[in-house]
């Protein structure tokens, strides 16, 4: 995760002013994973701006070398946090017994951000578990409210269907189980050559019970 300016500066505190000497910085910062080309590298950088500065430093001191070193690591993306997260909890598991009242300082801060990012986002992925349940139990309801809604319409058709078998006259029954066919094939987004041909209906028109009835059957 991407740390803010005051996580940095913390840790900033507590690896230049936490350790007596670059060596012991050095061996903390390569044992909580920093490779030593990484380190080396800031260190060079470093070295270059001592030279540069109006104290003409020849040598960087801890400080310098540890901006160096956090500030590449922040400029590298996740691999980078990873990195500043290894640091971090390297320095919140470290004694640093005897270190000066700025060091303790940096270090209890640290463990407050971390608590307290730790906290919010667990609050964050709570609320991102309920939105996430109520949206599923809602595409749930919306599932079987077309559920029913669909079951509605195929009831009506099947009524409609035994309705037309009842009808005593040969031509208006025809027209009824076209009426029927042409809804049942919407209702089944089906095309009528699909399934039936225009003379297949009329043939059927006379006793519809020989062939719909499989219909209904199979897309029921």
């Amino acid at each position: 995760m991407p740390f803010d300016a005051g996580a940095i500066a913390a840790l900033e505190t507590a690896l230049c002013d936490g350790f007596d000497y670059h060596r012991a910085m050095n061996a903390f910062v390569v044992r909580a994973g920093v490779s030593k080309g990484v380190l080396d590298a800031a260190r060079q950088r470093a070295d270059e701006a001592a030279r540069q500065s109006a104290r003409a430093w020849s040598t960087a001191p801890k400080r310098y070398v540890a901006q160096e070193l956090l500030t590449e690591l922040n400029s590298q993306g996740e691999a980078g946090d990873r990195l500043l997260a290894n640091l971090i909890t390297a320095v919140l598991k470290h004694s640093f017994k005897g270190a000066p009242a700025n060091v303790l300082e940096a270090v209890a801060d640290l463990r407050t951000r971390i608590e307290t990012d730790k906290l919010e986002r667990k609050e964050r992925d709570d609320q991102r578990r309920q939105e996430l349940e109520l949206r599923n139990r809602e595409v749930d309801r919306e599932k079987e409210r077309a559920s029913e809604a669909r079951q509605a319409v195929r009831d009506t058709l099947r009524n409609r269907f035994f309705e037309l078998i009842e009808e005593p006259n040969h031509q208006q029954r025809g027209y009824a189980l076209e009426r029927f066919l042409n809804d049942f094939l919407d209702f089944e987004g089906l095309a009528p050559e699909n399934l039936l041909s225009w003379s297949a209906s009329r043939s059927t028109a006379r006793s519809p019970g020989k062939a719909v009835p499989t219909l209904l059957k199979q897309n029921g």
